[in-house]
């Protein structure tokens, strides 16, 4: 009764609202429901992650060993988010990919590569009917709503996390963001902050404040092998839904559900396939 006089104060009559347990109940449902989820590339995940895919205003964190593809979930995750345009649209929605270790020239490789289903093969260069097509979306994906932050174009192999938050800020004020790639974890630097987990604490917590203003997904990679004692587990507290990638004894390497607060946990069905060189 003390608690209801007190709300009395705060927002005047309080009979319009019901009782002190119903206002409990209707903001916790509030809440839930405001966790929707950006489809990604694989059905089987979005069913798992318990939103229908990746969590709108919070951190993904995508774990996986050397050689696992990191990158390469990264690139699947962008390019079906990403949309093409007849032309160039600067007022889309854009897709934000970070990368502290590739070229835009380099990723635009990797995402061509999963449009035309390119596996490397030295076979299709020589193939004119396939280099037309390659080259068709080469032009494509130059009009689409895809963005590239790349350190590469400023000759360092690291960004500080400040020039991150800028550059994704001055994309922000051009368009909409539709969902925001990082790659990875331990190459961005963080000026000031020098203890390991305090740098890691402020890199997760940054992804989330990106997320929640632009009402969007935060997706960020960390290297699993290098990460083991780079920050603990701070990353993974931080994350709403975490990813891994495990490689079982016989070869195959799928895709595990390692946290989803509102989803479930375990490996899914989803293996790199060596062919198409991508996960399926």
């Amino acid at each position: 009764e003390d608690a209801r006089r007190a709300l009395v104060g705060i927002v005047g009559d309080i009979s319009e609202f019901g009782t002190t347990a119903s206002i409990y109940t209707d903001t916790s449902e509030n809440v839930q429901s405001a966790y929707r989820g950006v489809p990604s590339p694989w059905k089987l995940l979005d069913e798992a992650s318990g939103v229908g895919g990746l969590p709108l205003e919070e951190l993904t964190l995508v774990e996986a060993a050397t050689g696992t593809g990191k990158t390469l979930i990264l690139c699947q995750i962008a390019e079906a988010l990403i949309e093409d345009f007849d032309q160039f649209d600067e007022a889309a929605p854009r897709v934000l990919y970070i990368s502290l270790e590739m070229s835009r020239q380099q990723l635009m490789g990797r995402i061509l590569g999963l449009r035309t289903g390119w596996n490397g093969s030295p076979a299709n260069i020589n193939n004119l009917e396939f280099a037309a097509a390659y080259e068709a979306e080469r032009v494509r994906l130059s009009k689409s709503n895809w963005r590239v932050f790349s350190t590469k174009h400023i000759g360092k192999f690291q960004a500080d996390l400040d020039r991150i938050t800028q550059w994704v800020h001055e994309q922000g004020r051009e368009a909409p963001i539709k969902a925001i790639l990082i790659d990875y974890l331990t190459l961005i630097s963080t000026p000031g902050i020098h203890h390991i987990y305090a740098q890691v604490d402020q890199i997760a917590i940054r992804c989330i404040e990106l997320a929640r203003r632009y009402k969007c997904p935060a997706i960020l990679a960390s290297q699993l092998k290098d990460d083991a004692n780079y920050g603990g587990d701070k990353p993974g507290h931080h994350a709403y839904l975490r990813l891994r990638t495990v490689k079982d004894k016989d070869g195959t390497t799928n895709i595990v559900v390692a946290k989803a607060r509102e989803g479930k946990t375990g490996k899914l069905d989803i293996v790199y396939d060596h062919n198409t060189k991508r996960y399926v």
